[in-house]
């Protein structure tokens, strides 16, 4: 978990396209949440945003560093993004994609 702001802004990591979207509702643990897929099936799981960027839809085209959406606390108590990825099947340490190492 990536403790952050409510509202701060969320970044595509990767070019890709934006796989499965989930809305926010009851029983949906990950809240409002999106997987974000390279051309080499490596994907990007952002959970518990508060809301989605302007046309960020299943099958968006995004670009690294494009804003997808924004910080939220949807499916759980406290303000954080829930961040993953994984690659062929295989939960990858996000910290390179985030930080570089």
């Amino acid at each position: 978990y990536i403790i952050a702001a409510q509202g701060q802004l969320l970044y595509a990591v990767s070019d890709g396209v934006i796989g499965k979207v989930t809305q926010d509702g009851p029983g949906k643990i990950s809240g409002n949440a999106l997987r974000l897929i390279k051309a080499d099936g490596t994907y990007f799981f952002y959970a518990h945003m508060k809301s989605f960027a302007e046309g960020i839809v299943e099958g968006s085209v995004v670009k690294a560093g494009q804003v997808i959406g924004l910080v939220g606390m949807t499916g759980t108590g406290s303000p954080h993004l829930h961040f993953e990825v994984t690659k062929d099947g295989e939960f990858m340490n996000p910290s390179a994609w985030l930080w570089g190492k």
